[in-house]
């Protein structure tokens, strides 16, 4: 059985290997894509990641957001997503191991009954660690949250499915700026594993979109050999068979969406691939293209 003492050696081995981390502090065995995907998270000042369903995406936020709230003091994580789906899923891992894993819950502040102080509101879910971290969970819109973005100070931010955003140009102004708080002088700021941090995280979509141009320019960073830069693609198919458990669930519903999507569809949500456009008559750039972001979309019925 795990105790709850988290020791300084611990820290230190932990600090120094998130895949060891996962398993150690958290209870996951990671499978090879994640281990890259951990290790990219860890280390590079701005990851994107536009890997396909089912490779673990959200659950990798949570785990890196714990850990480096457990292992650093004084660590403010900013996790926001378009959807409030994605927030509640990463709201609720945390809930989770609250209850179920005796190390995390040992770390993070008492509430009532003495039980882990988690806080569920509205604008944001909150966890508060016994170390001065904090990790803030919410999913603003641009324009009506962008009031309460613009006061959030982060060490470590996290977007989930950030291709989902309309404007990007906002949503670079507003999001990717919050990750402007200063770093415990008690760590070496200029150290990767110590300075602050932006992941990406989002299912690819079409090449004239602007999230894009993003993509491509932190992906030839990376080939380019710049430090603190990575792009990464996963999908199901490069999960290995000793961990199908991770995956099989999943598979039922790939087998449907590949039956009944477009094929640009498939190759977006399932294989993380950027398309250029859609096969049908009408290009998808053309239809959005002439729809005003001012004007609603009302669809009705042939009477």
């Amino acid at each position: 059985m795990k105790s709850s003492l988290l020791t300084a050696m611990m820290i230190d081995d932990c600090l120094h290997d998130p895949v060891l981390g996962a398993k150690i502090l958290m209870g996951y065995e990671c499978p090879p894509h994640m281990e890259l995907r951990l290790w990219g998270m860890w280390n590079n000042f701005m990851m994107i990641d536009s890997s396909g369903f089912g490779t673990g995406k959200t659950l990798c936020i949570a785990l890196v957001a714990a850990l480096r709230s457990m292992l650093m003091e004084d660590r403010v994580s900013g996790i926001i997503s378009r959807q409030g789906v994605q927030a509640r899923l990463i709201t609720a891992y945390f809930d989770k191991w609250a209850k179920t894993n005796k190390i995390l819950a040992s770390q993070i502040v008492s509430g009532l009954g003495e039980k882990p102080r988690i806080t569920h509101k509205e604008e944001v879910n909150q966890i508060f660690f016994k170390n001065g971290s904090v990790v803030r969970i919410q999913s603003p819109g641009l324009r009506e949250g962008a009031e309460r973005l613009a006061s959030e100070d982060w060490n470590d931010g996290y977007c989930d499915e950030w291709t989902r955003y309309d404007d990007i140009e906002a949503f670079w102004r507003l999001v990717v700026g919050r990750c402007r708080r200063p770093v415990n002088p008690i760590y070496d700021g200029r150290d990767s594993l110590f300075g602050n941090h932006l992941f990406l995280s989002g299912t690819a979509t079409y090449e004239w979109m602007p999230a894009f141009k993003q993509w491509e320019r932190i992906k030839k960073k990376m080939i380019a050999n710049e430090v603190g830069y990575e792009a990464q693609a996963w999908n199901y198919t490069h999960i290995p068979k000793r961990y199908e458990h991770l995956i099989r669930e999943a598979k039922k519903f790939i087998v449907e969406m590949e039956a009944n999507l477009p094929r640009a569809v498939v190759q977006q949500e399932i294989y993380g691939v950027w398309v250029k456009d859609s096969a049908s008559c009408y290009r998808r750039e053309d239809i959005e293209g002439a729809r005003s972001a001012g004007c609603p979309i009302l669809l009705k019925g042939v009477e």
